[in-house]
């Protein structure tokens, strides 16, 4: 059922409580999309909770690029599902 409330995965009410607790950098570099929504929530809930999040986005460079691309990194599949069990699927990725 689609949710008028939801923004690309997102409700605008967690969008909002993000950007209350984020600081002007913070803010300033996701509205300038230097940082995706996941690391935007990493940055506000390591500076919320005093704890490291890391997010996919802040790793993705680190990692072999057939764990990037989407064709790819489907033979990772068998892998993973022995590890995360039978819901994973590579969208999850």
């Amino acid at each position: 059922m689609h949710d008028p409330d939801r923004s690309k995965g997102i409700r605008k009410a967690e969008l909002m409580d993000l950007l209350l607790h984020a600081d002007k950098d913070i803010f300033k570099s996701f509205r300038d999309k230097q940082l995706s929504m996941s690391q935007l929530k990493a940055r506000v809930y390591t500076r919320r909770f005093k704890m490291d999040y890391t997010c996919f986005d802040d790793i993705k460079d680190l990692l072999d690029p057939d764990w990037v691309d989407p064709k790819k990194k489907a033979k990772f599949a068998p892998k993973m599902k022995m590890i995360f069990g039978d819901d994973y699927t590579p969208e999850n990725l």
